[in-house]
């Protein structure tokens, strides 16, 4: 009986710990209406603005998920696009996003690990005379919200800083 008990134990806790493939959910996870707040940094190493944004998560024909919108800090504001493809036969994502401020198409690298999807840049870009390479980690916890955070890192100086968090809520 003791035995039997720790095997159901065990069993409880794998499933608990397991992590769940966000692949097949990440349309549905991102699809509908979204408003946020949180912080920006304008430029990534500026000091940390109060923002707003308003952004729709959007299936696209063949896979993936389109999420765009706007966000707005007391120094501006500015619209976002983040197109997300898992690439066929793997377990990794390509991003092309198009950012304020930033005039090419920036491309990101990605992965799921249960609910939460991690991309970085290809490439470093740059931005306002500093070479920076960034990071993006999207989390979905059960609450049904969504939090977005971004870190930038100046390749020539290695300072650092989170240039969004953001915590968006479904409308």
């Amino acid at each position: 009986m003791a035995r039997l008990r720790a095997i159901a134990i065990a069993a409880v806790a794998s499933m608990v710990v397991a992590p769940v493939s966000i692949a097949g959910d990440l349309s549905e996870l991102f699809e509908g209406r979204w408003t946020g707040n949180g912080t920006i940094r304008p430029q990534g190493f500026n000091p940390p603005e109060k923002a707003r944004c308003k952004v729709v998560g959007t299936a696209l024909v063949g896979g993936g998920t389109r999420f765009s919108g706007r966000c707005a800090t007391v120094s501006g504001s500015g619209t976002f696009k983040m197109t997300i493809r898992l690439v066929p036969g793997t377990e990794r994502y390509d991003v092309e996003a198009q950012l304020p401020h930033i005039v090419q198409t920036v491309r990101m690298r990605g992965s799921a690990r249960g609910r939460v999807l991690t991309f970085t840049l290809r490439n470093p870009l740059k931005q306002d005379g500093r070479t920076v390479t960034a990071g993006i980690g999207i989390r979905f916890p059960d609450d049904g919200s969504m939090k977005m955070t971004q870190t930038v890192r100046d390749i020539s100086t290695g300072e650092r800083a989170q240039a969004v968090s953001m915590v968006f809520e479904k409308q």
